[in-house]
C-alpha cells in the first residue's frame, strides 16, 4: 500500500469529556504512536484501532483532562525485517518494509523541518516566531545575543550616565513598549503614542498608538483617500463629526452603521401569548343531535355521493344522485361551496334529494359533496373529522367557550327540581311538566329527533294569545359570564329567551325561532347567551312565547359560568406545535381505509404552518392516555393538545353490567389530563364526548340503546364536572 504525504504530528485541545481523538498519518505498528499530554509521555489507558490505514483512532478509557493533547508517529530507526536465502519474496512483505522505512523517513523529514533552516536562495535562518533557548554569551561582534546579556549591557550603560535635577530629555533613556531603548525627548515626535504602554485590566499590553488607532478620524489624515482607506473595517469619524461603523447581522451579513439608519425599520412580528384555558367544542348535541348511529343505517359502507343542484344559505334542501344508505333520523355532514364542512339531521329523503335541519350554514353547488356522518357504529366518516379539524382551527374563543373557574351553576331537571337551584316556575299561560330522556323523537320512532335528551327535560306549553312565561330561580354572579341552553322549540313560532338580573333588569335577550315547521319534529339545539353581571349580584332565566300564538319549548339543561372576554381564534399561533391525543379519532386508520380518516389529517391542511403531531392511539381509553402522557404528548413540548376520547370507556364492560362508579372515574381522570396539559403550558382543545349508536353487533350482549345511554351519563357527568353546587336530581 502506498504512503500517501502526511505530516505525523497532531495536536488536540482535551477537555476532560472527548475520548476519542483522530489519528490523521499512517500507523505500520501501534507502537509507533507517541501519545502527549502537556509535554508528558503517556504509555497506558488507551487503544489505538485502524492500524495500516491512512487514518486511525485512538480511544481512551477516561478522558484526558484538559490541556494540548499531542500525537506523533516515532518510527525507531531499526531494521526489524530480515531477508532469508531463498526466502518467499512476497509483495506484502517488501510493501510493509518499503512502506515503514518511508513512514522513518516522514518522521525525520518532520523533525528536520522543526530546526533552523535556511531556506533556498535566502540569506537567513527562520525560526518561525519560536524561541531559541540556552544561547551562550555572544563573543564576537556578529554573534547572536541573549536576553541575559542584554539586560547587563543596558544596566552598565544607564548606570554610567550622570544625570542633573533638570536633566535634558534627550539625555534620560528608557525603554520603550516594543524593546528598544529611547529618550523622553522621543515622546514628542510623531512616534510618541507609540512609545506609551496601554493595557486595559486582565487586558493584552499594547501601545496607546494602537488603541487609538482602533478608530480612523478623518481630522488625522492629510486626504480623503487615505482617510477612507483607513477607516475600512473599523468604526470612524468622518469630518462632520459623523460616527460610522461595521456591525454584524444576526444573519452574518456585515453593514455600516451608516446603511442602518437608512433603512426602513424592520416588522416585528410578536406571536400572541396562548392562554391554558381550555376551549370547548361540543359533539353530543352540535354534532350528533343527541343521537349516534341508528341500526336501519348500514355499517361500514362509502357514502359520499355529489350534489347535484345548487342551494343557498338557509335552504335545507340538498339535491343528490342517490339516496342509497341514507336514513331519515340519521346524520349527514356537508362540504358546501366555501369549502366548510357541517353535520345536519336528515329530516326527509326522497330519491333525488335530502332535506336537513338545522338550514344550510353556507350555499352549495354542484362542486359539493354529502357524506353520512357515521362511517361505523364507533366512527364517524372522513367528512365529520374534517368538519371537528375546521372547528378547532377556525372556532373564535366566543363560539367555543368554557368556564375559565368553576361555573355558577349547571342545571338539569328532574322531578325533585327546586326554583332556588335553577327549577322553573310558571305564570298563567305556561304550562310545566317534566320527562325522562327518550332515544326516540316525539312519534316514538327514530325518524325524528329526540327531544327528551338529558336526566329530565323541562317541556313548557304556551297557550295561545298569553304572556304567560317560565323562570327559573337566581343565580349568584361573578364577572363576565356566558350562559348556554340546550333546549327545542315546538310548534312554527319563536320562543324568546331573557337574561334578567336581580332588579328584573334584562342583561341579554334573544329570539330563536323554530328548527321545524311540524310541532312534532323537535331536535335539541345549544345556544350561548354572553353579558355582563355589572352590579348585578344574581340573574335568572325566563323563557316565553316571541308571538300570541301556542308554542312550546323543551329545555334540556341551563349552565351559568364566567368565560373569557377574547373574541379571538382559539388557535392564534399559526406556526404552533398542535399534539392530537386520545382514541382512534386522534389515530385515524387512513393506511387500511380511507373513510377512517384522523382529525389531525385536516388540521395539518388548515394550519399549513403549524407541526401537527398525531399521538393517538386506536382502542385507548383516558387512562392508557394519562399513563403515557409524557411520551407522547410532553416530549413534543406543544403549544396545543387537542384531546377527543370516551367511546371506549362507553364500550367496556362490553356486559350489561355498567357500574357508574365507572364514569366518575373517567370524569375524574378526564379532568387530571386536562390539569396536565395545562401544567405543560399547553392549551387543551376538548372535543366534547359523543352520542353512540343505538346497537353495535360487535357487542350482541349490549342492549338497545345501552351505549347512547352509556355515552349520555359520560356526557351529563362531564358537564356537571365543573360545576360549584349539585344539579337538581
Amino acid at each position: 500500500m502506498a504512503v500517501p504525504q502526511q505530516q505525523p504530528f497532531v495536536e488536540y485541545a482535551s477537555n476532560g469529556i472527548a475520548t476519542v481523538f483522530a489519528i490523521p498519518f499512517r500507523l505500520i505498528r501501534d507502537d509507533d504512536l507517541g501519545v502527549y499530554l502537556d509535554g508528558v509521555e503517556l504509555t497506558s489507558g488507551f487503544v489505538i484501532s485502524n492500524v495500516g490505514s491512512d487514518i486511525g483512532q485512538i480511544s481512551f478509557a477516561v478522558a484526558p483532562p484538559s490541556g494540548v493533547l499531542a500525537l506523533r508517529r516515532e518510527v525507531p530507526l531499526e531494521r526489524s525485517t530480515d531477508y532469508q536465502d531463498n526466502g518467499d519474496l512476497l509483495a506484502e512483505t517488501i510493501n510493509l518494509d518499503f512502506d515503514r522505512l518511508w513512514c522513518a523517513l516522514q518522521d525525520m523529514n518532520y523533525d528536520l523541518r522543526r530546526a533552523l533552516l535556511r531556506e533556498a536562495l535566502s540569506d537567513f535562518y527562520d525560526a518561525n516566531g519560536l524561541q531559541i533557548k540556552n544561547l551562550a554569551d555572544p563573543t564576537e561582534d556578529t554573534d547572536v545575543a541573549n536576553k541575559r546579556w542584554v539586560s547587563q549591557f543596558l544596566a552598565t550603560l544607564i548606570g554610567g550616565l550622570v544625570i542633573g535635577p533638570v536633566g535634558a530629555a534627550a539625555a534620560v533613556t528608557y525603554t520603550a513598549p516594543d524593546g528598544q531603548l529611547n529618550t523622553v525627548q522621543d515622546m514628542s515626535d510623531a512616534r510618541g503614542s507609540s512609545l506609551i504602554g496601554y493595557s486595559a485590566d486582565g487586558g493584552v499590553a499594547r501601545t496607546v498608538e494602537a488603541k487609538l488607532r482602533e478608530i480612523a478620524s478623518r481630522a488625522d489624515y492629510a486626504s480623503d483617500a487615505n482617510f477612507l482607506a483607513a477607516a475600512v473595517g473599523k468604526p470612524s469619524i468622518d469630518a462632520a463629526g459623523n460616527l460610522d461603523a461595521p456591525i454584524k447581522k444576526t444573519n452574518g451579513d456585515v453593514i455600516t452603521l451608516q446603511e442602518l439608519a437608512s433603512q426602513e425599520p424592520p416588522t416585528v412580528n410578536v406571536s400572541p401569548s396562548i392562554s391554558t384555558s381550555p376551549a370547548y367544542i361540543d359533539q353530543f348535541i352540535d354534532g350528533f343531535f343527541a343521537r349516534g348511529m341508528l341500526t336501519t343505517e348500514t355499517n361500514g359502507v362509502v357514502t359520499e355521493r355529489s350534489i347535484t343542484a345548487s342551494a343557498s344559505a338557509g335552504g335545507n334542501v340538498i339535491s343528490i344522485g342517490s339516496n342509497t344508505n341514507l336514513v331519515v333520523g340519521g346524520g349527514v355532514t356537508v362540504l358546501h361551496e366555501d369549502g366548510t364542512y357541517w353535520p345536519y339531521l336528515i329530516t326527509a329523503l326522497t330519491s333525488s334529494s335530502v332535506t336537513v335541519f338545522p338550514a344550510l350554514r353556507a350555499a352549495v353547488n354542484t362542486s359539493g359533496k354529502i357524506e353520512r356522518t357515521w362511517f361505523n357504529r364507533a366512527h364517524p366518516g372522513k367528512f365529520y373529522m374534517r368538519y371537528l379539524a375546521q372547528r378547532v382551527a377556525r372556532n373564535t374563543e366566543a363560539q367555543s367557550t368554557f368556564p375559565i373557574g368553576r361555573r355558577v351553576a349547571f342545571v338539569e331537571y328532574g322531578s325533585g327540581t327546586t326554583t332556588a337551584l335553577g327549577g322553573l316556575s310558571t305564570t298563567t299561560g305556561a304550562t310545566l311538566n317534566y320527562y325522562d330522556p327518550l332515544p326516540t323523537g316525539a312519534s316514538g320512532t327514530v325518524s325524528t329527533a329526540p327531544r327528551f335528551t338529558f336526566e329530565r327535560t323541562a317541556y313548557v306549553d304556551f297557550t295561545s294569545s298569553s304572556t304567560g312565561y317560565a323562570q327559573t330561580g337566581l343565580f349568584a354572579l361573578r364577572e363576565y359570564l356566558s350562559s348556554a341552553a340546550v333546549f327545542s322549540i315546538a310548534s312554527d313560532r319563536p320562543i324568546r329567551i331573557t337574561v334578567l338580573d336581580n332588579s328584573g333588569r334584562t342583561l341579554a335577550s334573544t329570539v330563536y325561532s323554530p328548527l321545524f315547521i311540524a310541532s312534532a319534529n323537535m331536535a335539541h339545539r345549544r345556544v350561548r347567551l354572553n353579558f355582563f353581571s355589572a352590579n348585578a349580584t344574581s340573574v335568572r332565566f325566563r323563557f316565553e312565547a316571541a308571538t300570541t300564538s301556542a308554542s312550546a319549548v323543551a329545555i334540556g339543561s341551563i349552565e351559568v359560568y364566567q368565560t373569557s372576554q377574547s373574541n379571538g381564534l382559539i388557535i392564534e399561533k399559526k406556526d404552533a406545535v398542535i399534539v392530537g391525543v386520545g382514541d382512534s379519532w386522534i389515530a385515524g386508520d387512513e393506511a387500511n381505509n380511507a373513510q377512517r380518516e384522523s382529525i389531525m389529517t385536516q388540521l395539518a391542511i388548515e394550519l399549513p404552518d403549524a407541526t401537527v403531531i398525531n399521538s393517538g392511539v386506536g382502542g385507548t381509553t383516558i387512562f392508557q392516555q394519562l399513563a403515557s402522557f409524557d411520551a407522547s404528548v410532553a416530549v413534543h413540548k406543544p403549544d396545543y393538545v387537542v384531546l377527543n376520547t370516551g367511546t371506549n370507556e362507553a364500550y367496556n364492560p362490553s356486559s350489561a353490567t355498567f357500574d357508574p362508579n365507572a364514569v366518575n372515574d373517567f370524569i375524574a381522570a378526564y379532568i387530571q389530563m386536562i390539569s396536565k396539559i395545562q401544567s405543560i403550558g399547553a392549551r387543551p382543545i376538548i372535543l366534547g364526548l359523543p352520542a353512540l349508536a343505538q346497537s353495535d353487533a360487535e357487542v350482541p350482549a349490549l342492549a338497545e340503546w345501552e351505549l347512547l345511554n352509556r355515552s349520555r351519563l359520560q356526557y351529563i357527568r362531564f358537564m356537571r364536572a365543573l360545576s360549584d353546587r349539585p344539579s337538581a336530581s
